[in-house]
């Protein structure tokens, strides 16, 4: 789903490919007045994990179902103010349309009330940075299904009996 939310805020923002990415790929963050922004996966937590078993044709599957909610971290830097828009044109990018409908098609939700942002320039020290966190949740399912054995433990078995 990250790259999801990477598609959404590129579109929305109309950034280049260079300006984003996902958190740990170790790209150098470049020396000019460009803003960029970094996304990451801050936690990753399990709400739900079902199984159910459907009948099929030709056996029977068993379908598991995990229900996810992961912590987003969205960092955006540079060194001119225009890093002071674009923390606001994320938070309206994550509500846009366009995120409504990419949410919609690829089966997730964004946890609007959830988003928080805080101000890490400290982090920088006297780089002259701006440097703002934004974390909100996402909600998804994931779901696989195969075929298994069927194993009926409930089946009438006679018994023997000693003459």
């Amino acid at each position: 789903m990250i790259k999801k939310i990477c598609d959404i805020i590129k579109t929305e923002l109309n950034l280049p490919t260079t300006n984003i990415w996902i958190y740990n790929q170790k790209i150098n963050i470049p020396n000019d007045n460009g803003t960029y922004v970094i996304v990451g996966i801050l936690s990753h937590k399990i709400v739900g994990n079902n199984t159910k078993y459907e009948s099929t044709s030709t056996g029977l599957n068993e379908v598991q179902c995990l229900n996810l909610q992961e912590a987003i971290e969205v960092d955006v830097i540079g060194k001119t103010t225009q890093v002071l828009d674009y923390v606001n044109y994320i938070q309206m990018a994550l509500k846009s349309t366009y995120a409504q409908q990419i949410q919609e098609k690829n089966g997730f939700s964004i946890g609007y009330n959830s988003i928080n942002v805080v101000n890490v320039e400290e982090v920088e020290g006297v780089s002259e940075l701006y440097r703002f966190n934004i974390t909100f949740n996402i909600l998804y399912a994931t779901e696989k299904s195969k075929a298994i054995e069927y194993y009926n433990n409930f089946q009438k078995v006679a018994l023997k009996t000693e003459a």
